[in-house]
């Protein structure tokens, strides 16, 4: 009877934990930063349909410094504030909000300063915070590095999140920002192409 009831509960804890290990390797799905920096550049450099910057020689800041907007989503024709995560994962359409924190926490080593080897001007604003430098003064830095080049553009340098993406990898949540003023955007990928959708503004 021992060895009848040994054997049923050695293959039970082999199906568990195999069970288990499938689960986990489903939450540990990971955005690496490859793909990251491949969004990027496919969004910025798109000045046909998207439009996000005037020229691929606008100023990007190495991070974005700006305090974020309160988060509210749509809900019964009704605005409703909410939570950072629950915001992604609304417009995500990302129900894992374990997979979205995750990549909020990945997000921290990824390194704005890659989108230079693919030609796109970088404002060093750690430095320059480092080195004392105010954020007042960092549009005027940035027009002098214009005027340096021999052109000016209107804006003098943009600030962007790092990407947030579903697990489809066919939506994505980020934010762009100049001195002034903002949009929210949720991009959607669509017959292998990127589409905008503005979901929230600001400006002063």
């Amino acid at each position: 009877m021992k060895k009848t009831l040994f054997y049923p509960i050695i293959l039970i804890i082999i199906l568990w934990n195999c069970s288990d290990k499938k689960d986990l390797k489903q939450t540990e799905f990971v955005i690496g930063n490859n793909e990251k920096v491949e969004f990027l550049n496919e969004i910025l450099s798109d000045t046909i349909n998207l439009k996000l910057l005037s020229s691929q020689k606008i100023m990007i800041s190495d991070f974005n410094f700006l305090p974020k907007l309160p988060h509210s989503i749509l809900n019964d024709n009704e605005f409703k504030r909410v939570s950072y995560i629950k915001y992604l994962s609304h417009h995500l359409k990302e129900k894992d909000t374990v997979f979205i924190k995750k990549q909020i926490k990945q997000n921290k080593t990824f390194d704005l300063k890659i989108l230079s080897k693919y030609n796109y001007q970088i404002l060093n604003t750690s430095k320059l915070f480092k080195n004392g430098v105010s954020v007042d003064s960092l549009s005027t830095i940035a027009l002098n590095k214009q005027i340096y080049t021999k052109e000016l553009y209107n804006e003098p340098y943009i600030l962007i999140d790092k990407p947030i993406f579903n697990k489809e990898m066919n939506r994505v949540c980020l934010s762009l920002n100049r001195p002034n003023s903002g949009e929210y955007f949720v991009f959607i990928k669509k017959n292998r192409k990127w589409q905008k959708e503005v979901i929230a503004q600001w400006s002063e």
